[in-house]
């Protein structure tokens, strides 16, 4: 009777292991739970996706370090190696425009946003697409209504006058990529703009978009969307209202304050920041966003301290962070099908979330990362925020099926490996609250 209860016990696990290999066969997360943990197959990413997911938004019409600090900007978007700029449409200044197209030479595209100041509605912001259109390096990627918009008792109209102008009035400005309204109240935007007599807006958008600040929480948390109110999932649900053709999304703005009193976001500590900025680009790109523009490249006022950079134009934290992570995954060329890779993590997992990635060269890449808080978010100069310093999980990680070597890389603290090991088979990892690379040659 035992022998017959262990054979049963046995068939169990097998079955159990076999349907979760199935569930788990697609790009995603593998089931972690308990101290021991089966193999699962999981069909990379390009690795490409994600260094080119990053954008930053930027405002280099504005007075004071945006213009007068160019070049050494410009320095700093070559040095993140980045490929995509946010910015306001300024159709007739001619110092925005060279350096727009400065930065396009360099291999930089913008998604700029049609403020509807310019009068006549748009038609400054239409000449200026017109003009550098079939320029050898065309500058503008995407067009975006005027930037959240929600206060404005017009807005319904004004987004059917901006769709017309620029998709249905100029085949010049028609094949320009559109990015849906933003909504400065993430949460309930989407309603209210229905409530004021707004539509679903699929057949006028070619990306949805969210301004879904996290608010100083961490990103795949309960609060990890709307300002630190509701999950990124309720963001996209919301958006949803207007999104019936479920349009892929865009955050055209995300980001961490960093202390100072201002703008109603609690900022976290500079090293949180840059533990939490990484995280949040693996997260969207899990839930299907194409592009995630950081605010902002660097502060230009004082209610404001979201900032890669300090005012005297040095490198943050969060700016490495972002760095490192753009480096590792930078593989830019034709799109490929990736493999997948065939994995298994042994320990006390359960806060460990997982990602998988290919480059074109077959080296794989394994990112791990604890999905919690990292520190406090205060805007009390009496008790700012503070990092908790998480103790790292200690992680077995498995490769079969192949042979090869791996590096380990922790790019928010880091720009080179921390790690190495001879044998991909079996692999102890300390896992931290900010995303471990593994890189694995095979």
């Amino acid at each position: 009777m035992r022998r017959q209860l262990y054979l049963s016990a046995i068939l169990l696990f097998m079955l159990f292991t076999l349907l979760s290999c199935k569930k788990n066969g697609g790009k995603g997360m593998p089931v972690i739970a308990g101290p021991d943990s089966v193999y699962t197959n999981i069909q990379a990413y390009q690795a490409d996706q994600l260094a080119d997911m990053v954008g930053v938004n930027c405002h280099f019409a504005y007075p004071g370090v945006y213009t007068d600090g160019f070049l050494t900007l410009k320095s700093r978007l070559l040095e993140l190696c980045l490929r995509h700029i946010r910015d306001e449409n300024n159709g007739d200044n001619a110092t925005f425009n060279d350096h727009v197209n400065q930065l396009a030479a360099l291999g930089m595209r913008f998604d700029l946003v049609c403020e509807k100041w310019w009068l006549p509605l748009w038609t400054q912001n239409r000449n200026y697409l017109i003009a550098t259109k079939n320029m050898p390096n065309a500058p503008v990627e995407f067009i975006e209504y005027p930037n959240e918009d929600d206060s404005s008792p017009t807005w319904v109209q004004d987004y059917d006058t901006f769709f017309t102008a620029f998709r249905g009035g100029d085949s010049n400005t028609s094949g320009i990529p559109i990015f849906g309204p933003s909504f400065a109240n993430t949460p309930s935007g989407p309603q209210y703009f229905l409530n004021t007599g707004g539509s679903d807006m699929s057949a006028k958008m070619d990306y949805a978009n969210l301004h879904s600040y996290p608010g100083g929480e961490y990103v795949e948390g309960p609060m990890g969307g709307g300002w630190g109110n509701y999950t990124l999932d309720q963001d996209i649900a919301e958006y949803d209202l207007i999104n019936a053709a479920h349009k892929t999304f865009v955050a055209s703005e995300t980001g961490y304050q960093l202390p100072q009193p201002g703008h109603g976001n609690l900022p976290v500590a500079e090293s949180v920041a840059a533990k939490y900025e990484p995280r949040l680009l693996m997260w969207y790109l899990l839930k299907g966003f194409k592009y995630a523009y950081h605010y902002q490249l660097i502060n230009n006022n004082t209610d404001e301290n979201f900032g890669l950079l300090n005012p005297d134009m040095s490198r943050r934290q969060t700016f490495y962070a972002i760095k490192n992570t753009i480096k590792i995954f930078n593989d830019p060329g034709a799109t490929f099908q990736p493999g997948t890779l065939n994995y298994s993590l042994a320990g006390n997992a359960a806060n460990v979330k997982s990602m998988v990635f290919q480059k074109r060269n077959g080296k794989f890449y394994l990112v791990l990362w604890q999905a919690i808080a990292s520190g406090t978010a205060s805007n009390n100069a009496a008790t700012p925020p503070y990092d908790f310093r998480n103790p790292t999980i200690p992680v077995t990680v498995s490769v079969n099926g192949i042979s090869g070597t791996a590096l380990g890389y922790t790019p928010s603290v880091d720009s080179v490996s921390v790690a190495s090991f001879s044998n991909i088979k079996s692999m102890k990892v300390n896992v931290p609250d900010h995303i471990y690379v593994l890189e694995i040659t095979h």
